[in-house]
């Protein structure tokens, strides 16, 4: 007997009690039932007909089932005597070599019909926020990700947008990276002169104003990661050996797409240049996730480093503001100034949030040029960050 046939009866006696028998004087094929299984099993063809050409009818009256078999153009006929019968089904023999290709095509897809309405999901809340970002005149790019998963939502996810201090967590990881090595180590004390000290937003400064002090560079880049400082984001990129080493390193971590060629006291020099120092959305959720996955940082380096995205108290009406209080937080925020005609440098924040089961979700998002005021702009970012945290957060995606 067909080794596959032998197969495919043991599988529809499984799934719906039913064997397969021959009648020895009429050559008749016959399929025994414990109960009404048979129906299940002839409204599962139904609904395959179009993938196993097979077309089932089943009808009320007299429990007739009409079984329409394509490749042969024969008619055959069951009938139901009892709750408990025992049906005969001529020419029904073609499901019994045609099961293996019913079933792969029905796993197929069932797995096709999953990631269809998954995708169906997710464009519900890519039309959520088009709804919200449309409307807004400005250059807006976005990133979003479960970073456990893999489907990625972006709006201008490849553009390049200003990263401003948001290049800061590269420029911290690349410094973990170093301590990890050995080569330099957060206890270190580390002197800030005077001469690094600029007209700009520094903690660091305001607390040795007369510079030649001995930092810490534990307090060195906590500073620069959770206050945004910009004297000490310069000092680490001269112990680094500058702004192209860090890019270096991002690119080391298989990161494209994100250029980092000046540090703070040259990009306060010049409206334009920050633009210089890009990255794409995508590319910066992809260094999150890179950073998430934790194999780049031994794991005292990455709580350093977390503990300084989660403590920062900048930006609190962007990300920050769309998420519920409870919910943990670690982010960068970046911000540029605008030009004489109003024009806006970048509002952005990049930052891991952590779901109430667990997983994390990443989100992105730069804004630049535009004349909107910043408050319309960070509210925008805040519902954003609302829409795609209780999309991800509600258990069904």
């Amino acid at each position: 007997m067909n080794v596959e046939r032998v197969l495919a009866d043991d599988v529809i006696h499984f799934f719906f009690g039913i064997r397969q028998r021959q009648d020895d004087t009429t050559g008749s094929w016959y399929f025994t039932s414990g109960g009404d299984k048979y129906i299940l099993f002839v409204v599962l063809l139904q609904e395959l007909h179009m993938v196993a050409h097979v077309r089932v009818q089943l009808f009320q009256w007299n429990d007739v089932v009409e079984v329409d078999d394509e490749h042969d153009g024969k008619l055959g006929k069951a009938y139901r005597t009892s709750r408990n019968s025992f049906c005969a089904i001529r020419t029904f023999y073609i499901l019994a070599v045609d099961i293996f290709q019913i079933m792969k095509r029905l796993i197929f897809s069932i797995a096709f019909f999953s990631c269809f309405t998954a995708h169906a999901q997710v464009e519900s809340l890519r039309k959520q926020i088009q709804d919200l970002v449309g409307p807004v005149k400005a250059d807006i790019g976005i990133a979003i990700k479960i970073l456990e998963g893999d489907d990625t939502l972006t709006f201008h996810g490849s553009r390049r947008y200003p990263m401003q201090s948001v290049f800061k967590f590269p420029l911290a990881m690349a410094m973990m990276g170093r301590v990890d090595q050995g080569k330099f180590s957060l206890g270190q004390k580390i002197g800030l002169n005077k001469s690094e000290y600029f007209p700009t937003h520094s903690p660091l400064a305001k607390k040795y104003p007369e510079g030649s002090a001995d930092v810490t560079l534990g307090e060195m880049v906590y500073a620069t990661v959770s206050v945004s400082d910009n004297v000490g984001c310069d000092a680490m990129f001269r112990l680094l050996g500058g702004p192209t080493v860090v890019e270096d390193y991002v690119r080391s971590l298989g990161v494209k797409d994100m250029m980092i060629a000046y540090n703070e006291r040259e990009m306060h020099s010049d409206w334009n240049i920050p633009f210089k120092n890009w990255s794409t959305p995508y590319a910066m959720l992809r260094l999150l996730e890179v950073f998430h996955e934790g194999k780049k940082l031994s794991d005292a380096s990455y709580d350093f480093l977390w503990k300084a995205m989660v403590e920062s108290p900048s930006g609190p009406k962007r990300i920050r503001a769309g998420i519920p209080s409870e919910i943990v937080v670690a982010h960068k925020t970046g911000t540029g100034g605008r030009n004489e005609q109003g024009v806006l440098g970048a509002l952005n924040d990049a930052a891991i949030v952590v779901l109430p089961d667990g997983r994390h979700l990443g989100i992105v998002v730069f804004v630049t040029k535009s004349l909107e005021p910043d408050g319309d702009l960070e509210a925008i970012m805040a519902a954003v960050a609302k829409a795609a945290f209780e999309f991800y957060s509600s258990g069904k995606h």
